[in-house]
């Protein structure tokens, strides 16, 4: 799973946040998991009625957010 919107990530928060992300949104709802029996073992995740809900305010944000990140570049590099 991805921590970048546009180039801009946090790679220093490394592969333990990136595998508690899938599990962390189960748990809040919104996302369904589930465990296909199968040879090797397949998970299958898909967006709830509230996680589709959510991307709709989400895509407006991220559009936002991607308008801004040349700003964004030239701040961190002081």
């Amino acid at each position: 799973m991805s921590t970048q919107v546009a180039g801009v990530g946090y790679p220093e928060r490394g592969d333990a946040f990136d595998s508690e992300c899938p599990a962390r949104s189960v748990l809040d709802g919104f996302v369904d998991r589930e465990v296909i029996p199968a040879t090797p073992p397949q998970v299958s995740y898909s967006l709830t009625e509230w996680g589709q809900g959510v991307t709709e305010h989400l895509t407006g944000l991220i559009e936002w957010i991607n308008l801004r990140v040349p700003d964004v570049l030239v701040a961190r590099q002081g």
